[in-house]
């Protein structure tokens, strides 16, 4: 089985060091940190591309963030609860022969919006998932570096890389049940609630 470990997103809460004058009461900001291209332990490099993020919180008026054209995204956060909305649109690629070409079948598993709660003093961990042909990649939030895992021959070595993250909602195919812009696909005896990397009008076909 070859795994590659790449991508991170980071989600760090920063201290600010006390000193004279200074009114300690004030909450020490977060830091969101959001790396969206990074290399493959064997050098295979990939991307999140047209990426819209929506963070919405206790702190104030939600934040939209245009990162289409951003490799990094960087935003303070005070401590509170969030949400993080990746809107439709978005593009999963990889670098082949000096070209960045779409992955087919991408499809993001984690809910959206994504909860998370930021904290003085404490790092948050939570986690994209998305999943390409029969593999999942999972964009971590950590202090320093989490890995992005993209597993391209499923099916061998220890366990079922095919498995499904356990919060993900598990639907019929036949009788789909998912969340409105959500399909059912096919994941063993049943299938998986997940939303396409783009819309897809009715009768047309999955790409």
């Amino acid at each position: 089985m070859r795994i590659f470990s790449l991508l991170a997103l980071a989600l760090a809460t920063t201290l600010t060091a006390g000193c004279a004058g200074v009114d300690t009461s004030t909450p020490a900001p977060g830091r969101l940190e959001l790396p969206l291209v990074a290399d493959a332990d064997d050098g295979t490099r990939f991307r999140l591309t047209a990426a819209r993020l929506t963070i919405d919180g206790d702190a104030g008026e939600p934040l939209e963030i245009d990162a289409s054209a951003l490799s990094v995204v960087v935003q303070d956060l005070l401590p509170g609860d969030y949400t993080l909305a990746l809107a439709d649109g978005w593009r999963l690629q990889r670098l082949d022969g000096g070209t960045f070409v779409r992955v087919d079948e991408a499809v993001l598993l984690s809910p959206n919006p994504l909860s998370f709660t930021v904290e003085e003093g404490a790092t948050t961990e939570v986690a994209l998932r998305f999943g390409v042909g029969e593999g999942f990649i999972a964009f971590g939030y950590g202090r320093v570096r989490v890995s992005l895992d993209i597993d391209t021959e499923p099916g061998q070595g220890d366990g079922d890389p095919t498995e499904p993250p356990p919060d993900a909602q598990r639907c019929f195919p036949y009788a789909p049940s998912c969340p409105p812009g959500e399909g059912c696909y096919p994941s063993g005896d049943r299938g998986i609630c997940a939303r396409p990397s783009a819309p897809v009008a009715d009768g047309e076909i999955c790409a």
